[in-house]
């Protein structure tokens, strides 16, 4: 559902001035269980410069968030999960990195690792083991970032792991904060 408001123009943003390292903390708390379970170790780190307070959506980051973190531990079987917020001062963004030691992803397909579904085939080589899901989440939180006006990347070496960066701007546009009526 997520998927197709954000298609159609319906889902608006919730722009406010959030505390991100708050609201990490708040997600990062929901997978401590599964993270222990795993016996993964979770590192956070925060850069020194970080801002305080952000405009933003609250509901998409912690959903984007949420999303990538879940993703991280599902295909991590040892090791460590990362999130890691930073500020880039001289193209004024702020970036949220989750990054995991997990299974990884091909080369040959991160350029559609965003893509719907591709999750599907993506998880069928990972030794042959599938891990459920719908493969829309990702797609999801490229449409979320994109709404944001901001951008995300994403690195991999298969078997050692996958980093995905978040870039927000750290203005968003006034008509992200202003919608103009229609």
């Amino acid at each position: 559902m997520d998927l197709a408001k954000l298609e159609s123009g319906k889902k608006g943003l919730q722009v406010m001035e959030v505390n991100l390292r708050e609201l990490t903390e708040k997600v990062l708390m929901i997978f401590e269980p599964l993270l222990q379970e795993k016996g993964l170790y979770l590192r956070k780190e925060i850069d020194p410069d970080f801002p305080e307070c952000f405009l933003t959506d609250p509901m998409q980051v912690r959903s984007i968030l949420t999303n990538l973190l879940s993703n991280a531990v599902k295909f991590t079987h040892r090791g460590e999960v990362r999130l890691r917020l930073g500020r880039r001062v001289e193209r004024q963004e702020v970036f949220l990195e989750v990054s995991d030691t997990g299974v990884g992803i091909e080369p040959a397909h991160l350029d559609k690792i965003f893509e719907e579904y591709e999750q599907r085939v993506v998880a069928r080589e990972v030794k042959g083991k599938y891990i459920e899901g719908t493969g829309l989440g990702l797609a999801i939180v490229k449409k979320m970032v994109t709404a944001l006006a901001g951008r995300i990347e994403v690195a991999s070496v298969p078997g050692r792991g996958t980093a995905f960066t978040i870039l927000l701007p750290e203005q968003l546009p006034n008509e992200l904060i202003y919608p103009i009526p229609k």
